[in-house]
This record gives C-alpha cells, sequence and structure tokens, in this order.
C-alpha cells in the first residue's frame, strides 16, 4: 500500500512540475507580461517578462499580489478590481481593463490585461491566469490625437471667419460661430445635414469639382450661399 501511495504521489508530482515547465515555456515565448493567481492559497506568479516590462529583474520583484496592488496607479484600484470582481462573480466572461502600473523610473506604462478565471465544479473561481500588455505607446497617441483635435476645435470656435467641413458626400461636421453670425443659420440646422441644404443650385457644380477632386489642391472655388434672415 505504501509503495502504490509512492508511486501515486510521484506521478502527481510529474505531472505537475511539466504543467509548471510547460507554463514557463509558454511565459518564456510570448512577449507580454504573464501572471497566475491561485484564489483559495493565495500564491501568486509574476512571470519575469511582466517583471521586465516595469524595469525590474526577476529577483528585484517579489510574486505576490501586494507587489501587483502597489505597483497600480491609485487612480486606477477602484475600477480594475471592480472589473476582476465582474468577472469571478461569472457577470463577464473574461476580465478585460487598461490600467496604469508604475515603472522603475517613476513613469507610468498603460498595460491591457486580459484573464480567464478557472472554476470549480460549482462554478466558484479558484485561480486566475492571464497576460498584460504594454500598450503604453497606443495610449500616448491618443491622447495627442485628442489633444490635436481639442486644438483644432478651439482654432475653428474663436475664428472670425466663417469656418466649414464636410465629409466627402458634403455633410456637415463643423460649423463655428463666425459660420452661423455671417449666414444665419445655426450648428443645429446644418451639422448631420448636406451642405448644399444652403447652396443655390446654380452653384452646386461648384461644390460637386470640390467633392469629386476635380479642382486641383489649393484651387478656390467660388460659391454662394443664403443668408437666413
Amino acid at each position: 500500500l505504501v509503495l502504490r501511495e509512492n508511486a501515486l504521489r510521484r506521478r502527481v508530482e510529474a505531472g505537475l512540475r511539466a504543467e509548471q515547465e510547460r507554463w514557463q515555456a509558454v511565459a518564456a515565448g510570448t512577449n507580454d507580461g504573464i501572471w497566475d493567481w491561485d484564489l483559495r492559497s493565495g500564491a501568486t506568479w509574476l512571470s519575469p517578462r511582466w517583471k521586465a516590462m516595469l524595469g525590474y529583474a526577476d529577483h528585484e520583484l517579489a510574486s505576490a499580489r501586494p507587489t501587483w496592488e502597489a505597483l497600480l496607479h491609485p487612480d486606477d484600484h477602484a475600477a480594475t478590481f471592480a472589473a476582476l470582481d465582474a468577472h469571478l462573480r461569472g457577470d463577464v466572461a473574461i476580465f478585460s481593463f487598461e490600467s496604469r502600473w508604475r515603472h522603475r523610473d517613476g513613469s507610468w506604462r498603460w498595460f491591457h490585461n486580459r484573464g480567464l478565471a478557472q472554476r470549480d465544479a460549482q462554478g466558484a473561481a479558484a485561480r486566475l491566469a492571464g497576460s498584460s500588455q504594454d500598450i503604453t505607446h497606443r495610449r500616448q497617441a491618443v491622447d495627442h490625437l485628442r489633444a490635436s483635435e481639442d486644438k483644432f476645435r478651439s482654432v475653428i470656435a474663436s475664428a472670425s471667419d466663417a469656418i466649414i467641413t464636410t465629409n466627402a458626400a458634403g455633410v456637415v461636421h463643423d460649423w463655428n460661430a463666425a459660420a452661423e453670425t455671417i449666414f444665419g443659420w445655426s450648428a443645429a440646422d446644418l451639422v448631420g445635414h448636406s451642405i448644399e441644404r444652403i447652396i443655390p443650385e446654380r452653384f452646386r457644380a461648384g461644390l460637386a469639382s470640390l467633392d469629386t477632386g476635380a479642382a486641383p489642391l489649393g484651387t478656390t472655388v467660388e460659391l454662394c450661399g443664403p443668408v437666413r434672415r
């Protein structure tokens, strides 16, 4: 009996080692940071890549949940754990959330975190494993684009000339305050509608040359629009 128990224990231990080796091989072969959290024992593993993404060597950060929490941006803490809890409860199929983490140099890096819980026979979450992808450059690009758009909107709003923008179909996107003053049409009247609404029929050929690209870049096309009384 003892021999059978020892043989069974060795097979279980060998299976666990093989599983651990496969998991570590996957972690080493991906560019994302990998993490694994045993929800019952509290044991946590943070891959060397996860730590390197924040500027640390493997031995410089403990693989523990307090480490994970301490590096999370304070402003993202509540929302991140709300999303995590929603997944653990089974409200959402996959944990997926973007949050900031403190790099060793003091900067904040944006990570896209994705995870999936393993559940027991009763459906309770027993383990959570997932990955973190550094999306800092993408978030910075979005922020720069938003800042440029805000600056563009500010210029349009404060210009003394009428500034009107449309899409390729002639649908008005922007109609600034100066356009409202000059033409008497409010932005609410025109935005989302075709510019032809205020262009008399006899002048629409000139407008069409702009829509089709027939007018070369830099060409001035004179149109006439009625002033609303």
